[in-house]
């Protein structure tokens, strides 16, 4: 995926984010040697041998960046439905749990969209903690 990424510009991967490894400019330098033909990739092996690797992030697209906050209210599709809570999608990086108590209508399917409140960003286990009776009760 580098290489592509690297000699083809209008190449989209479907990523959110993207992590790896990333070198100084000598790096970006030998990579395009390599790639225009102008350096057997052995000889490249070895000019890098001893350059000091970092780590990238890259944030490829606008959900990537998304943040959310306790009481903001946001939409999320059903994914998954269990005896005792039931699972969103939200469009963040986590998905969202409710506990059935704090749901205000009983009939929850998979596919379903709801309207919910976001009462913890962070629950610990990394899942944003939401409800629909506060919703509710603040109308």
């Amino acid at each position: 995926m580098v290489i592509r990424c690297r000699s083809d510009f209008n190449y989209k991967h479907g990523f959110d984010i993207v992590t790896g490894k990333i070198a100084n400019d000598n790096v970006g330098e030998t990579v395009e040697y390599v790639l225009a033909g102008i350096m057997r990739k052995e000889d490249a092996v070895e000019r890098l041998r001893f350059e000091k690797i970092n780590d990238q992030i890259c944030f490829c697209t606008e959900e990537s960046l998304k943040t959310i906050r306790t009481g903001e209210v946001v939409e999320g599709t059903v994914i998954g439905v269990k005896e005792d809570e039931i699972i969103l999608n939200i469009g963040y990086k986590a998905d969202g749990l409710i506990k059935r108590s704090e749901l205000t209508q009983p009939d929850v399917q998979l596919g379903d969209e709801i309207e919910v409140e976001v009462v913890k960003v962070n629950d610990g286990e990394g899942n944003v903690l939401l409800s629909q009776r506060n919703i509710v009760n603040r109308k």
